[in-house]
């Protein structure tokens, strides 16, 4: 199973990669302005954005620990449960850093000269961080789903196609039409990977910086009050004898 789980994901690589090509080909058919250079730029900083926490790895791994019955030792205190494994994301973030700091700095160096290189680092790594906290926030609701659905694999999938089209790691909303570029904007799927990027690529303004900020912390408090509403009523099912 491991070497078939290997194979696919080497599968994957190119098969992702050529969706990839196709998609870029109809768009820059239909826009010949498009500026290549920041483009790359772009996506060199969602794929960064993307590599930060294999959520739906250890999402599986803790689905198949909380049906088994391995979070009995935490039922008194299930929040040792959830801490545990935030301090192993803490861990993974401190590792992740190693290599997305230098990145993001060369990135950020690249599109803004040395003058805005400082604030914009500063800004973009500010939003990463929140932007991270959101995805742990939301995949951590659906490992609460475990309470109620034997196998999640259907939800994570769900959620993955929705973090492809919706975080502008695959288009970018600037290429959207108008009308779902306001839809998404609104959404928290953006700070997993297109307003860092937009920060690093196009620089900016203070007022745009403020609101997107309320906006991210609004996600997370409301994130965090939905986990433990969710988590409540979860250790009442287990409490009634799922296990």
């Amino acid at each position: 199973m491991y070497k078939v789980n290997v194979f696919s994901k080497f599968l994957y690589i190119p098969l992702h990669s050529f969706a990839l090509a196709v998609i870029w080909y109809v768009i820059a058919s239909n826009n010949p302005n498009i500026d290549y250079k920041e483009m790359l730029i772009y996506y060199v900083m969602c794929s960064v954005m993307n590599a930060t926490f294999p959520f739906a790895r250890k999402i599986r791994d803790n689905q198949d620990t909380i049906y088994s019955g391995g979070m009995t030792p935490f039922y008194t205190r299930p929040g040792g449960f959830f801490l545990a494994r935030f301090a192993y994301f803490g861990a993974w973030l401190l590792r992740y850093a190693v290599v997305a700091l230098p990145t993001v700095a060369i990135m950020a160096l690249l599109c803004n000269g040395l003058v805005s290189f400082l604030p914009v680092l500063i800004n973009v790594l500010l939003f990463m961080f929140l932007g991270i906290l959101v995805a742990y926030l939301q995949w951590s609701i659906l490992l609460i789903f475990t309470f109620w659905m034997r196998n999640i694999f259907g939800v994570i999938k769900i959620y993955y196609t929705l973090i492809a089209l919706l975080s502008g790691s695959l288009v970018p909303y600037s290429i959207l039409p108008r009308q779902f570029q306001d839809l998404f904007d609104v959404l928290p799927f953006k700070f997993y990977a297109y307003f860092p990027a937009l920060i690093v690529t196009q620089g900016y303004q203070l007022h745009e910086v403020l609101k997107e900020l309320a906006l991210v912390i609004m996600y997370i408090i409301l994130s965090f009050v939905l986990l433990n509403i969710l988590l409540q009523r979860g250790k009442k099912r287990y409490d009634g004898g799922l296990h």
